[in-house]
C-alpha cells in the first residue's frame, strides 16, 4: 500500500530539540507521550487509538497502536515527530523497536521522511505482520543539502495490535544532536527579489493612521462582499490591531457594514447594542463572550471605535456579530423569553429545550464529543414546526428581525447539539459557522462582512470555515491569513493560568515567516492568488511551506509551525515581523482553553 501520501495528513511540527523518544513523558492524563504529533485519544475517525501501554521493551512505557473498529480502506494509525535540519551530514538513520500481535491485512513499521528531498521510507515491503515479539528495526536515508526538516514516527495498517518502543535518531552514526551544526541558510536571492518586488509595505498596524499604503489592499478586495481576516495566535497584539485598522478602512473606504468575529452568536448580539445605541459597558460586555482571547484592551478599542463611527453615522451604521455556536445557554434563554412574550402555551417546550441543552453542555464539559440528545432534537424540531405555522401572525406581531433571530436561536443550538455528538475529529464547528455566515449574508442582503477568527477557520482548506465559504461565496470572499516571526503571545498554559510571556520560536528553514524575516522589509502584505504567482521568482510559493499557527493553549517550538500551500489557503498573507502579546482582562484558572 502506497502511504506516502497518508503520511502528509499527519499534522507537521517543527523546531524542537527536546524529545521523549522511549515515551516516558506522559502528557497530562497519562493516556499519550508528551511531545509527539499524535491523533485524538477519541473521535479519531480512521478507527485506530494511538495510547501508551506498560507493554514495553525497557522503562515503564510505550506506544501502543490498536486497530479498535472497522476501517476505512487505507486508513492507518500513525505518530509522528519532526526537527528541523539545522545539522549537517551523510546519512540519517531511524531505529525502533516493534512487538506485534495478530497483526493482519496491512502491516506495523517505523517511516522516515527527509522533508525538502524525496529521500522517504515506510517499510511499505518489509513491515512486520503477525505475531512477533520485541525487535529492533532501522531505516537509513541520504541527508542531502536541500532537506528542511525531518518527519518521522512509527504507523499501522490493517487489523491487530503493534507497539513501539525506544526510538533513535542518528546523523553518520551519531545521536542527531551532535551532529555538527549547518551553516545558517538564506532563501535563494531570486526569492527574496521577488518578495521585494512584490510585497507592499504596511506603514503601521494601528488605526487612525491614514489609509495610503492600503490602496493596493483594497485594490486586492475589489468588489469581494466578504473579507476574512485570520490571526497566525489567539493573543498577538499587533495581529488584533491590524484587523481593527482593515475594518476602519474597510468600513469607511469599501462600504463594509458587518462584523463578526470568531465567538457564540447570540452573545455578540449584547455588544451590537452597545455599537449600535451605547447600551451597556462595553468592558463588561467583552467579558460575557466567553473566550478570553477576545476580552482585551485591542478588541475594546475596536468596539468603542465602531461605536465612535455610528454615533456620527446613523444612517450607515456598522454591526458586530459573531459566528460560533459552542455554547447554547444564550440561545435558549432568548426562545423562552420570545415564547414568554409571544407564545406563552409553548413556554413548556422552551422550558424543555432550555433543560435539556443545559445537560448536554455539562456532560460536553466533561467529554468533548459522543453525546447524541434525541429529546432534544425532537424538542426544537417541534418548535421549528410551530414557528413554521405561526410565522405570518409572529412576523406581523414582533417585526421581521425579531422573529428571524428566535428561528436562528434553534439553528445556534441544533449546530450545538452536532457538534457534541459528532464522534470524529472533524468539521462540525467550522461547517456550523460557515452556516452562520452565510445566514448573515442572506439575512442583510445589502452588507459586506467583515470576519475576524483564526488562521485554522478562515483557511479555504477543506472543513476549514473558509473552505465550506469559499463553495458558496468563490472570488467574492477574499481571505487573508497573518504570519509572526518574532516576539510574544498570550496563551494559556493548561492546569495553570494565561500568560503573556510566551515566545514565538524562531521560523524554520523554509517557512514563510523564514523568507519574511531575511527580506529585511518588516511588516507588509503579500498578494497570494495563484494568478499573480507565474513569474520563476513566485515558484516557491507553489510548494507547502511552514506557517506559524497557534492557538488559544501555549505550543511547545516544535507545534508551532503547519505546513501548507500558502496559495489554497490564503489570498494574501499580512506578515508581522515583531509582535507583542495581546493585553489580556481576565485573570483566567483552569484546565483547558474553550477553542
Amino acid at each position: 500500500m502506497k502511504l506516502s501520501l497518508l503520511l502528509l495528513l499527519i499534522p507537521f511540527t517543527a523546531l524542537s530539540q527536546e524529545h521523549n523518544f522511549d515515551f516516558e513523558k506522559l502528557k497530562p492524563g497519562g493516556k499519550q507521550p508528551e511531545e509527539w504529533g499524535l491523533p485524538p485519544v477519541e473521535g479519531n475517525k480512521a478507527g485506530y487509538t494511538v495510547l501508551t501501554d506498560t507493554v514495553a521493551f525497557s522503562g515503564k512505557y510505550s506506544v501502543a497502536i490498536t486497530q479498535n473498529s472497522p476501517v476505512a480502506q487505507n486508513a492507518f494509525g500513525a505518530f509522528n515527530y519532526s526537527i528541523p535540519a539545522t545539522f549537517k551530514g551523510q546519512r540519517v538513520t531511524l531505529e525502533g523497536y516493534i512487538k506485534t500481535e495478530d497483526v493482519k491485512d496491512g502491516h506495523a513499521a517505523l517511516y522516515l521522511n527527509v522533508v525538502g528531498t524525496k529521500a522517504f521510507d515506510n517499510m511499505n515491503e518489509r513491515g512486520v505482520t503477525g505475531t512477533t515479539d520485541w525487535h529492533k528495526y532501522s531505516i537509513e536515508l541520504a541527508l542531502g543539502e536541500e532537506a528542511t526538516s525531518i518527519s518521522f514516527g512509527a504507523l499501522f495498517t490493517g487489523r491487530g495490535k503493534v507497539w513501539i518502543d525506544n526510538m533513535s535518531l542518528n546523523v553518520d552514526g551519531k545521536d542527531f544532536t551532535l551532529a555538527p551544526a549547518r551553516e545558517k541558510r538564506v532563501p535563494p536571492a531570486a526569492d527574496l527579489a521577488w518578495l521585494k518586488q512584490h510585497a507592499l509595505p504596511l506603514r503601521s498596524v494601528d488605526a487612525n493612521t491614514g489609509f495610503e499604503d492600503l490602496a493596493p489592499v483594497g485594490e486586492m478586495i475589489g468588489d469581494a462582499r466578504i473579507v476574512s481576516l485570520g490571526e497566525p495566535t489567539h493573543g498577538t497584539s499587533e495581529a488584533f490591531r491590524m484587523k481593527h485598522r482593515l475594518l476602519e478602512y474597510l468600513v469607511k473606504e469599501k462600504g463594509f457594514d458587518i462584523f463578526s468575529i470568531e465567538a457564540n452568536m447570540p452573545e455578540c448580539r449584547a455588544i451590537n447594542d452597545y455599537v449600535l445605541h451605547g447600551d451597556g459597558d462595553p468592558k463588561k460586555l467583552l467579558d460575557t463572550m466567553y473566550f478570553w482571547t477576545w476580552n482585551t484592551q485591542e478588541v475594546l478599542d475596536m468596539i468603542t471605535w465602531m461605536r465612535a463611527y455610528n454615533a456620527g453615522n446613523p444612517k450607515k451604521m456598522v454591526q458586530f456579530t459573531g459566528f460560533d455556536m459552542q455554547f447554547p445557554g444564550v440561545a435558549a434563554t432568548e426562545l423562552k423569553a420570545f415564547l414568554a412574550a409571544f407564545a406563552p402555551a409553548q413556554q413548556a417546550l422552551g422550558d424543555s429545550i432550555a433543560a435539556q441543552s443545559g445537560a448536554l453542555m455539562r456532560k460536553r464539559q466533561t467529554k468533548r464529543a459522543g453525546y447524541e440528545a434525541p429529546e432534544l432534537q425532537q424538542s426544537l424540531a417541534a418548535l421549528k414546526q410551530f414557528f413554521k405555522n405561526s410565522r405570518q401572525r409572529l412576523t406581523a406581531e414582533v417585526g421581521g428581525e425579531k422573529f428571524a433571530w428566535a428561528m436562528h436561536h434553534i439553528a445556534v443550538i441544533e449546530q450545538f447539539a452536532q457538534l457534541a455528538a459528532e464522534n470524529t475529529f472533524g468539521s462540525a464547528r467550522d461547517s456550523s459557522m460557515a452556516e452562520n455566515v452565510d445566514w448573515l449574508v442572506k439575512r442583510y442582503p445589502g452588507s459586506k462582512l467583515v470576519l475576524w477568527a483564526h488562521n485554522g477557520h478562515v483557511s479555504k482548506a477543506a472543513n476549514a470555515m473558509g473552505g465550506y465559504l469559499e463553495k458558496m461565496y468563490g472570488k467574492q470572499m477574499v481571505v487573508m491569513g497573518f504570519a509572526a516571526a518574532e516576539g510574544t503571545y498570550t496563551a494559556i498554559i493548561p492546569g495553570q493560568a494565561i500568560f503573556s510571556n510566551n515566545v514565538l520560536s524562531a521560523p524554520p528553514d523554509g517557512s514563510f515567516e523564514w523568507y519574511g524575516r531575511n527580506s529585511g522589509l518588516g511588516n507588509f502584505v503579500l498578494d497570494l492568488r495563484k494568478e499573480n504567482l507565474k513569474d520563476p521568482g513566485a515558484a516557491w510559493l507553489l510548494e507547502k511551506r511552514g506557517i506559524r499557527r497557534i492557538g488559544a493553549v501555549m505550543m511547545q517550538p516544535k507545534f508551532q509551525f503547519s505546513q501548507t500551500l500558502l496559495p489554497n489557503d490564503f489570498d494574501a498573507v499580512i506578515y508581522l515581523d515583531k509582535t507583542t502579546a495581546s493585553q489580556c482582562f481576565r485573570a483566567w484558572k483552569g484546565n483547558s482553553a474553550n477553542k
